[in-house]
């Protein structure tokens, strides 16, 4: 009887260090992001095991701490300083899907991660597939992959489309001393800088969605104006640098940093290839850019 109480113990010993063991492996490929393809119910989404290794060390670092969501995008903001500027990492092929890069970022990529984090964490939500979701909802219209036109390509369409969600609220509308033009058709008129530009049906779709942008009404802060709003600007607010250049409403985007007193600008600059705080104070850098007419500023919403 005594040696039959044995073996039982021992077979419960192995299955329960098997369990563990399947349980341990479960847990590590969730953390190291598996395959490089999961899917989606809206699309595949592209992401490595190096996008769940930096999800984790951003979630440990600030995920549980209690922080307003602009003191979580700033602070997230700092955690991207050194990370490499790299264009065009949306565009892997013509089929859309939702990207996810965080070892390298453009502008605006750099913007709704950090966005997508900071949703997150001020909602207390803390996994992988929250922030899949925030994302999708900041980056495309409506907040649905509807191929590559449902993607906020203009950036004063991103602004718009996730005030209309109740995301952000466009702060230049309060502080603007000027009407923006929003007349865009620098994508269709440009279709050899885009690959999923390559048939007329598509050029047709986009310039139906620049005409909606062209419809828009904004006020922004021109170049000259800033100094003078510059105290209305808060931590982490979302900096959108507006152009001189034909039929584009922006050229860059980032995110307000407060430096004694003064506002700068942390962005991925495609000049040092990495993302960055500026320098000198972002009135300055902006006065120094000929193509720059001013700014359109958005704040996320408590």
């Amino acid at each position: 009887m005594q040696n039959i109480s044995n073996q039982i113990k021992r077979v419960a010993k192995k299955l329960f260090l098997f369990v563990f063991i399947i349980l341990s492996f479960s847990v590590f490929f969730r953390l190291s992001g598996g395959m490089t393809i999961e899917h989606s119910k809206n699309a595949d989404i592209v992401t490595t095991s190096s996008d769940s290794a930096i999800f984790a060390q951003i979630l440990n670092k600030f995920g549980y701490k209690d922080l307003s969501i602009n003191e979580y995008i700033t602070e997230i903001g700092k955690f991207f300083i050194g990370t490499p500027y790299t264009s065009s990492t949306l565009d892997i092929d013509d089929n859309e899907r939702l990207v996810i890069n965080l070892s390298e970022m453009d502008c605006v990529t750099f913007v709704e991660y950090v966005t997508a984090f900071a949703l997150c964490f001020s909602n207390k939500e803390y996994d992988f597939d929250s922030f899949i979701q925030k994302l999708t909802l900041i980056r495309y219209k409506s907040g649905i992959i509807d191929g590559y036109s449902s993607r906020l390509h203009y950036f004063s369409d991103w602004l718009f489309d996730n005030t209309q969600k109740g995301i952000i609220t466009i702060v230049s509308e309060l502080i603007g001393n000027a009407q923006f033009d929003c007349y865009v058709n620098f994508m269709t008129t440009n279709p050899s800088f885009y690959k999923q530009l390559t048939n007329t049906s598509q050029i047709s779709l986009m310039k139906t969605i620049e005409a909606s942008i062209s419809s828009y009404s904004m006020k922004y802060i021109t170049k000259n104006y800033f100094k003078t709003a510059e105290s209305e600007i808060l931590d982490g607010d979302i900096i959108a640098l507006t152009t001189s250049i034909k039929g584009l409403d922006v050229s860059h985007v980032g995110l307000a940093v407060i430096i004694k007193g003064r506002v700068h600008l942390l962005h991925a600059s495609s000049t040092s290839k990495k993302v960055e705080i500026t320098t000198i104070p972002f009135d300055d850098y902006l006065q120094k850019r000929t193509n720059v007419t001013g700014v359109l500023v958005g704040r996320l919403k408590k």
